[in-house]
């Protein structure tokens, strides 16, 4: 089993353009293909979703994002290949780097997208009135750099053995 994944931002089409992680496994054995089994695991490690046989041929690859399976991913999310009794057997996670306040090499700490000055849409030189929405942000006006999709807290969940009072 030789297989590299790569994590990469990327225009979605399901969500009208914002930015999205999309993730890319691509089987690196260039003399035999693989059947394995795949799963996606958030960052608490609950509900994965299982991906069973995919077939790979020798530098074929698979992407799983929002717009190919539904999944959205977000700081600390996951991918492994998994054996028939779901062990993992390898595993890859998404790390995007977080800067402190101000120290963001795109905004210097203004959250604002320098393409578009934080507006979402850029004009044309010129042409005031044939806007466009601003290819680098996805139309948020958001720094991508700095902007790092985190999952909601889950409260509550299984019985923990504590008692209340």
């Amino acid at each position: 089993m030789s297989f590299k994944v790569n994590f990469t931002k990327k225009s979605s089409n399901r969500l009208a353009g914002i930015i999205t992680v999309s993730c890319t496994i691509t089987c690196t054995n260039w003399m035999f293909g693989d059947t394995v089994d795949i799963a996606l695991y958030d960052c608490y490690g609950q509900n994965p979703w299982y991906y069973r046989d995919l077939k790979f041929k020798s530098g074929q690859s698979y992407t799983f994002d929002y717009d190919t399976v539904g999944w959205q991913w977000c700081q600390g999310d996951y991918i492994a290949i998994v054996d028939k009794n779901n062990k993992i057997l390898q595993k890859w996670h998404l790390q995007i780097p977080e800067y402190r306040p101000g120290e963001c090499p795109e905004c210097h700490g203004t959250h604002k997208c320098r393409a578009c000055n934080g507006e979402g849409y850029v004009y044309p030189r010129g042409k005031m009135w044939q806007f466009k929405r601003c290819e680098r942000c996805g139309g948020t006006g958001i720094c991508q750099t700095c902007d790092i999709p985190r999952r909601k807290q889950k409260f509550g969940g299984g019985p923990t053995g504590l008692k209340p009072f």
